[in-house]
């Protein structure tokens, strides 16, 4: 490993994550129901697509 994260930068990120997640939750709630199953839809044929890559 070439560079690295310190104490302070790894509890940084994990806020930012943590942050970023309270705000993905929320445009999620705003979604109608067609449109979170049209999402989930989309996700599902980009992970079929990252797994046949990675093959």
């Amino acid at each position: 490993m070439l560079v690295r994260l310190t104490p302070g930068g790894e509890d940084l990120a994990g806020r930012l994550r943590q942050g970023n997640q309270k705000l993905y939750r929320l445009w999620l709630s705003e979604l109608s129901d067609d449109d979170l199953a049209a999402l989930y839809q989309g996700l599902q044929a980009l992970v079929r697509v990252m797994a046949s890559a990675t093959k």
